[in-house]
């Protein structure tokens, strides 16, 4: 029996008003909602960060290559300027298309150890070199053929010139085809053309191609100057 002036014990159930309810569920809500936001700002900061990275990574990269494209060019240039010293002092260019070859850029075909230290393939690169400037023969007898005339490393080989030692030069020489000789094999008008080659790290390389004229004994004209691609 119930006792007068007492009133029923209540549930816990009974003690929780709807009210109450539906706040504490709002409230869990709200915590999930909040959770997931967080998540999704730091996979975006997350990818924002790894962007920059791999653009400042790139931006190295591309200056690296900058770099060294400079550095190869400037050899390029100086082996070039070698080369056409050591044949201003040959008194007869007749045979330098056939047969001749640098005393000074005398090196092995060998690479050197920063690039792998490996055997230059110089017949493979003298053909190749050939098809792509002289494809079918568009000349006749008069085309030039690109031939081996020196190569080494230039920091080794030619230590007066200050050139690097990482890098290795090859110079291929050929006929003009202004001289109308039917013989590519010999030059009979004192112009020859010379490809200079230097390769780097990175699979870098420069290439300079120079028209070069003996005007005089012993003085030798740069008829014309051009980086390859």
């Amino acid at each position: 029996m119930r006792r007068p002036g007492r009133s029923a014990p209540h549930t816990d159930a009974a003690r929780l008003s709807p009210s109450a309810s539906g706040t504490g569920e709002r409230a869990g809500s709200e915590c999930g909602a909040v959770l997931v936001a967080v998540l999704l700002l730091t996979v975006i900061l997350g990818a924002i960060g790894l962007t920059v990275s791999l653009v400042v990574d790139v931006e190295h990269l591309m200056a690296a290559y900058h770099r060294d494209g400079l550095r190869l060019h400037h050899a390029a240039e100086g082996v070039a300027d070698v080369v056409v010293d050591e044949l201003a002092g040959v008194a007869d260019w007749t045979p330098v298309p056939g047969g001749g070859t640098s005393a000074r850029l005398a090196g092995s075909l060998v690479l050197p150890p920063a690039l792998g230290g490996g055997p230059f393939d110089a017949p493979a690169a003298t053909l190749a070199l050939q098809q792509a400037a002289y494809s079918g023969n568009p000349w006749g007898v008069d085309t030039p053929r690109w031939r081996l005339f020196g190569q080494g490393v230039p920091g080794s080989v030619l230590p007066f010139a200050g050139l690097p030692d990482d890098v290795y030069a090859i110079v291929w020489v050929s006929d003009d085809v202004a001289d109308g000789d039917g013989d590519a094999r010999v030059d009979s008008n004192g112009v020859v053309v010379l490809r200079v080659r230097v390769i780097g790290p990175r699979r870098a390389r420069a290439d300079v191609q120079l028209v070069i004229a003996r005007v005089a004994p012993g003085v030798v004209r740069r008829v014309s100057s051009r980086t390859m691609r």
